[in-house]
């Protein structure tokens, strides 16, 4: 009995995935409960898919931002104030190249070291 349930689920879902890529939703929540959707083992795997995607890039912005949070106070102790032109382009590095500058930073004299790295990074 709970056999033919699964399987009507299942072709129920299917059925609305279908319907999905013709019909607008409206339409198809009065044809379909709108809870069996939420049970399906597909949408749920969906969901769990997006959610992932979604924590794995907050995650790496984060991380970005930080770096480039402790880039701009080391850059700003080593040689003060930055070209906001060079700043932008620092904020444009990717993080591999943020670790590589923040490595670097106090092997440069002064900003020309550090206009001519990100030139060569960026070209």
């Amino acid at each position: 009995m709970q056999e033919n349930k699964d399987e009507r689920r299942l072709i129920a879902d299917c059925a609305q995935m279908l319907a999905g890529l013709r019909y607008k939703a409206k339409l198809i929540h009065q044809v379909f409960k709108e809870g069996i959707m939420r049970e399906s083992v597909i949408y749920q795997e969906i969901l769990q898919e997006g959610l992932q995607e979604g924590w794995q890039k907050g995650r790496q912005e984060g991380r970005q931002e930080g770096q480039l949070s402790i880039i701009s106070r080391l850059l700003q102790r080593k040689f003060g104030t930055i070209d906001p032109l060079l700043s932008e382009k620092i904020h444009h590095l990717p993080n591999i190249q943020l670790e590589e500058l923040a490595d670097l930073v106090f092997d440069w004299k002064d900003s020309n070291d550090l206009e001519n790295w990100i030139n060569k990074k960026i070209s």
